[in-house]
């Protein structure tokens, strides 16, 4: 393997064996994932998980009390080598009330090596991105508390990080604006390396390639969105019809590894053959329900992060109580 190979299979961020305790609670409890190069990562958990103790760790605001933390290798005690490497939002983020946002983010720059102009032309950059061109020399504390948080966002955009790590960042923001930052983390792909923590479940699943789940301090799953709720594997369809559904015929169509009605919703569940074309077995089974009579009202690809969410952490649960028994 090249270097460049080497460094293209490189997490760029690697967290190993992962323990915070405070006296007696244990809020992170020996975990370990990854986050790809240029990938977008969903940290997800219940509430008192570990995400924000997590997080905290990772920027450097609190110290494990065991396993190691790296980015591109390169562990976070040599802190000197990843400056300008990571940017991130932390969770209600507050800027000093009293000092133009452009000014302070201009700062921030320059605190990454920036000289001055360089400092003020990326600040200035940022802060029209998330929407803020028109309030450069506001006083963070003249901001609405929407605004605010769009101000936080731009200061952990500043330069080309090569991680930018995201605490429920549209927290507080309008649908409007909460939308355009979720373009930005987008347009982020393949470029950057962003891990974002967020309650709104739908959110991270319109603009996550991968997902870590978190229960009670340990990991749950990690692995592909796909993966997880099943895009490319199954798909349920939603029907109006007075006409008898034959769902054995259903079930013999080629690629359909299972075909089940739920005859109540009148929807009918399909999860396809491994590495089948699942483009082309849902255009076969709508043009077999179309020409049986049934008019079909809704298509859903895979299950939600939502049920998927709830149904790993609730097993986590039951385990959890059970070895406590």
């Amino acid at each position: 393997m090249n270097p460049q190979e080497a460094t293209q299979n490189t997490p760029v961020l690697e967290i190993r064996n992962l323990v915070k305790d405070y006296r007696t609670i244990r809020a992170v409890d020996n975990l370990s994932f990854q986050v790809k190069q240029g990938c977008v990562t969903g940290l997800l958990g219940p509430n008192g998980a570990g995400k924000t103790t997590t997080f905290n760790i990772i920027c450097r605001f609190l110290k494990a009390t065991a396993g190691q933390v790296l980015v591109e290798g390169v562990p976070l005690d040599r802190f000197t080598q990843l400056k300008g490497r990571i940017q991130a939002l932390p969770q209600d983020a507050q800027l000093p009330e009293s000092i133009p946002i452009l000014r302070q983010l201009t700062f921030y720059a320059q605190l990454q090596g920036m000289s001055r102009t360089e400092a003020h032309e990326e600040a200035t950059k940022a802060l029209k991105q998330v929407g803020l061109g028109e309030k450069l020399n506001d006083r963070a504390g003249a901001l609405s508390h929407g605004m605010h948080q769009r101000a936080a966002m731009a200061q952990a955009f500043l330069g080309k990080p090569e991680l930018i790590l995201l605490d429920e960042p549209t927290s507080g923001i309008d649908p409007r604006r909460a939308s355009e930052a979720r373009d930005l983390i987008t347009e982020l792909k393949g470029e950057t390396s962003v891990l974002i923590s967020s309650h709104n479940l739908s959110e991270i699943q319109s603009i996550c390639d991968e997902v870590v789940i978190i229960h009670q301090g340990k990991l749950v799953y990690q692995g592909s969105m796909d993966e997880l709720t099943g895009q490319a594997a199954e798909f349920t369809v939603s029907l109006r019809t007075d006409t008898p559904v034959d769902i054995a015929t259903i079930g013999e169509l080629p690629d359909v590894a299972k075909a089940e009605h739920n005859t109540e919703e009148q929807t009918i569940k399909i999860t396809c053959e491994q590495n089948a074309d699942d483009g082309a077995v849902v255009s076969l089974v709508l043009r077999h329900l179309l020409d049986a009579g049934h008019l079909v009202i809704d298509l859903q690809r895979g299950s939600s992060l939502e049920d998927r969410f709830l149904h790993l952490t609730d097993e986590a649960e039951s385990d959890e109580a059970e070895s406590t028994e």
